[in-house]
């Protein structure tokens, strides 16, 4: 097959953050900063672990595998960019792409795993203290390290190797500051469909999985905490665990973000700015969350952090303000421009982001002093020069360090302002107009009077050594920086400022008209549902609708609609509203539609007698009044409602001409549907959840499955499945239907309704995938994790009749799951770009028709109890039935 006429690509531009020459310098000192605290961090990390006896625990060993996981991923990613900053040619080559794309999923699937087994060691040490040393041994922990790695570069090798597959043929700038898959996949001139749904697996499986365990084990971790009677044995197991709910918080958060989309343009520009909190930040933080476990220390440095980190904020914002003031006097004509939007976000972010980066150096450097006795803080908050008093040693450097910095930050930031005001001084004085003059002046008082008291007592407070008569000092003049001033700059840009004060009347007024807006919204949705039912009632004809607001005054307001039907002008209007919908059904070949509709008539007859029959059995024999039996009266009633919920309108389709269905009935028939099959996914996993209690804690059976948790087990479902199809139907059938009416398929389902709308579908696409694929893989994770130890508990069974009995009660369940997620996998889990509607179809009669027909059948054919049940119940019939002869 001929190749085509292109270039090969040997090598990829990484676009970076931002293209702004202006901004690399800065960029590459931050992150620079950013990088030596997560080596120093996590080095130091690693380093304590090993040299501190009293840390040679299994918490502590997993940390340490942790921090080696963070200090990888920052080494991956933050050197290439640092470089790029300062570079011109910002190049990778291929080979080198490859290695890094290997190197970030690596990592980012072992730390997965990694947080799940320190999840399950905290698990271990609160609920089974006493088992602790032997249940996590060194050899246990040896292989919860192993397995974590083996599995997350494994899979890296396999997606990586995918990616490797796919040609790149002339676009080569990766939208992006490292090589990740989803910019890579916009690059690839070749079908990436099996990338994306492999990417979407992995990521998805990975994502629920690690999930499922962290958060099975803190249930249990709530539990047992909840047990304890001690409060000070409460806050102690509480606080062994904080840190960790903490990394896993912000590790999850950013990765949900990041990973679980379809990659499209502003998915990899958003995930530009995430990708930064996660390759840099995230792996800079873990060892500080960790590090701080001292709850005194936390707090004093917290405050200490929070109030150096706003100081600095509030520096740089005033010179901010004070170039905005130059750039609207100076450069009128300019003004919408040079301070557009975008402009005046990046003035904002980069003092935040330096701020709080100056400020997290400067409070590390202060937790590094040593404290070892006065405890007095002499000032009413944690701040550095108390803070330096009571230190033991070592704050020489500390001293002149912060010194240096706060000369920095004013210097810098007050010349900014001086400069600014100088240019604005002379703009002023070069002015004709007196009323310009005084306009331009007084645009700048506000400024001026906060810049001047920010800045007087911000240099008298730091800009000295500390001593014992400073503090003293310092402790009155910050009770007027902390308190006073924060009280009154909002004052002195109001009262000064006749925008604001404008701004203030306007929104008393707005307030008191509020009611009546509320009024006005709720005729609107009254006029919008009487159009709606003026357009269903006269669908055949085009309606011309008027719809004026009358605003009388601010105390009354009211709506008149007018309808007026003109059917000769029908021609006029391209826009079709649609009020029903058309089935095609599986076939629109005449001859066979009664040969089908006999064919689905007799399945639906057997589905019917079926499940009715397994749920009456059910209900009158005491013999199947256990919770196995309680599970499968449930599966049966689902099987039957959503069977009922299609095959009938299916019939009445195949010997009807028009194959209509309205457009509220269609969206019930969504709902109906949607719900049951969510309900039955969460119903095999609670079914076998059953089996691995019966099996592997038989002992225990009657009190672990008791009538109340197995009505929990059955509600929850019902109550999740409701709610999550509400949620979809009301999507769906918000979204336009203005042209084509005709369905692809014998029911209503989600994928044909997308294909017919004229609105953008991408939000309910995603939802689609997300829900679809937790749904799946949240219930097959729960019973394959049932089925592993059932086979695990089976193959320690001796007894050959012991092995046999155990698998013949789950043989039922196995071939019902089998066929459940078989056909579920097939029919969700495809990108819209590869779905076929036609082999849907196909996969629906098999799905929607006959597996609720079979389900009792695979429970009774296979189960002695159920057909020992049948045969009495039919003896019982039979005899009651010569009873009446006999009385006759």
């Amino acid at each position: 097959m001929s190749r085509g006429n292109y270039t090969e690509v040997t090598e990829f531009i990484l676009l970076g953050l931002t293209s702004r020459p202006e901004l690399q310098v800065a960029f590459f000192v931050l992150f620079l900063g950013f990088y030596v605290v997560t080596v120093i961090g996590n080095v130091g990390m690693i380093v304590l672990i090993k040299i501190d006896s009293r840390l040679h625990t299994p918490m502590y060993f997993f940390l340490l595998s942790l921090s080696v996981l963070d200090l990888c991923f920052s080494t991956n990613v933050t050197p290439k960019m640092l470089e790029n900053f300062l570079s011109e040619k910002k190049t990778i080559s291929y080979a080198g792409c490859l290695v890094q794309c290997y190197i970030v999923i690596a990592v980012v699937l072992t730390e997965h795993c990694m947080l799940a087994v320190m999840a399950y060691d905290r698990y271990v040490a609160i609920c089974n203290p006493l088992l602790y040393s032997s249940k996590m041994s060194k050899s246990v922990c040896v292989r919860l390290i192993i397995i974590p790695y083996v599995y997350g570069f494994l899979l890296s090798v396999m997606e990586t190797l995918r990616t490797y597959n796919l040609s790149f043929c002339d676009a080569n700038e990766i939208n992006h500051f490292y090589c990740a898959d989803p910019p890579l996949i916009k690059l690839a001139c070749s079908d990436t469909y099996s990338k994306e749904l492999s990417m979407y697996i992995v990521a998805g499986y990975s994502n629920v999985q690690s999930l499922l365990i962290i958060l099975t084990s803190y249930v249990f971790i709530f539990v047992a905490v909840l047990r304890s009677r001690s409060a000070e044995g409460r806050r102690k197991a509480f606080s062994t665990c904080g840190s960790h709910l903490t990394v896993v918080s912000v590790f999850y958060g950013t990765l949900l973000c990041m990973h679980l989309r379809r990659p499209t343009e502003e998915s990899v520009e958003q995930g530009k700015m995430v990708g930064v909190f996660y390759t840099t930040v995230i792996p800079m933080l873990n060892p500080m969350i960790y590090g701080l476990r001292n709850k005194d220390v936390k707090g004093a440095l917290r405050k200490c952090y929070f109030f150096i980190a706003l100081v600095h904020v509030e520096v740089y914002i005033l010179a901010v303000m004070a170039f905005d003031r130059y750039m609207a006097i100076c450069n009128p004509l300019l003004y919408d421009s040079k301070m557009s939007r975008s402009v005046c976000v990046r003035l904002i972010s980069v003092p935040y982001a330096y701020g709080f980066s100056v400020s997290l150096i400067c409070t590390l450097w202060t937790y590094g002093l040593y404290f070892c006795g006065n405890i007095e803080i002499n000032h009413f908050y944690c701040a550095d020069p108390p803070l330096i008093k009571i230190a033991c040693g070592g704050v020489h450097i500390k001293e002149y360090t912060m010194i240096v910095i706060a000369g920095i930050n004013f210097t810098y930031s007050l010349s900014v302002v001086l400069i600014s005001y100088t240019l604005i001084v002379v703009a002023v004085l070069r002015m004709h107009s007196a009323d310009g003059k005084k306009k331009a002046i007084s645009t700048c008082g506000s400024h001026l009077t906060a810049v001047t008291m920010f800045y007087g007592t911000l240099i008298f407070m730091y800009l000295r050594r500390p001593t014992e008569e400073s503090v003293e000092q310092g402790k009155m003049v910050a009770v007027f920086y902390t308190t006073v001033i924060p009280m009154l700059n909002p004052m002195i840009y109001s009262l000064r400022n006749k925008d604001v004060k404008e701004a203030v009347n306007k929104a008393i007024i707005k307030g008191s008209t509020i009611e009546y807006m509320q009024d006005y919204f709720e005729m609107q949705y009254i006029a919008d549902c009487i159009l709606r039912m003026a357009a269903t009632m006269y669908k055949r004809e085009l309606m011309t609708v008027v719809k004026e607001l009358i605003v009388l005054n601010p105390a009354k307001m009211k709506i008149k609609i007018s309808l007026t039907l003109v059917p000769e002008q029908m021609a006029e209007v391209n826009i079709t509203y649609v009020t029903e919908f058309i089935l095609k059904g599986i076939t629109d070949r005449p001859e066979l539609q009664v040969p089908c509709f006999v064919v689905f008539l007799v399945i639906y007859l057997v589905t019917v007698l079926g499940n009715f029959g397994l749920i009456t059995l059910i209900r009158i024999d005491v013999q199947l009044h256990t919770p196995m039996y309680y599970f499968l009266s449930h599966l049966a009633f689902v099987d039957l409602c959503y069977s009922s919920a299609i095959t009938p309108k299916m019939m009445v389709n195949f010997v009807v001409e028009y194959n209509t269905i309205p457009f509220h009935a269609c969206a019930i028939q969504l709902g109906c549907f949607l719900t049951f099959m969510i309900t039955e996914c969460f119903l095999l996993a609670s079914m076998a959840y059953d089996r691995y209690v019966a099996i592997c804690r038989p002992l225990h059976y009657s009190t672990l499955m008791s009538k109340r948790v197995c009505t929990q087990l059955v509600a929850v479902p019902y109550i999740y499945s409701f709610l999550v199809a509400l949620f979809h139907t009301i999507i769906t059938f918000r979204l336009t239907y203005c042209g084509p009416n005709v369905i692809n398929h014998f029911y209503c389902d989600d994928l044909p309704l997308l294909a017919l709308s004229c609105s953008d579908t991408h939000m309910k696409e995603i939802l689609i995938f997300a829900f679809a694929g937790f749904d799946m893989i949240c219930s097959s994770s729960i019973v394959l994790t049932s089925y592993f130890f059932i086979i695990a508990a089976i193959l320690r069974i001796r007894s050959t009749q012991g092995r046999r009995k155990a698998i013949s009660t789950c043989g039922s369940h196995m071939v019902a799951v089998t066929v459940f997620y078989g056909t579920l996998i097939f029919m969700y889990l495809q990108p819209k770009s590869n779905h076929s509607l036609d082999t849907d179809k196909m996969a629906s009669v098999f799905y929607t028709v006959v597996i609720p027909m079979l389900n009792p059948l695979i429970y009774s054919l296979r189960n002695k109890e159920v057909k020992d049940a049948s045969k009495k119940a039919l003896g019982k019939g039979c005899e009651t039935l010569k009873t009446l002869k006999l009385r006759k």
